[in-house]
């Protein structure tokens, strides 16, 4: 196994020290971000399969009683659209 000698050691600069820095900054904050995109992403996925069962629900033949009733349809309408 070879052995190392240290032949010089220089002071930090200022540019080395904020990259230094910012990377320790960017390693706390990304577990922040992905938790952020994670609950973005389970949101859409939730929005979506709403969306699709309200439209398979609607496409079902014949329509539920309530869905007669034309103030029930406009906010039903107005839901899926929100």
């Amino acid at each position: 196994m070879p052995k190392y000698r240290v032949v010089g050691v220089r002071a930090e600069s200022s540019t080395e020290q904020m990259q230094r820095e910012w990377f320790a900054k960017q390693a706390l904050e990304s577990p922040a971000h992905l938790e952020e995109a994670a609950r973005l992403l389970i949101g859409l996925v939730t929005g979506l399969l709403g969306v699709v069962f309200t439209v398979l629900t609607v496409a079902s033949n014949p329509l539920p009683g309530y869905k007669h009733v034309p103030v029930i349809r406009w906010l039903g309408a107005i839901a899926v659209v929100l």
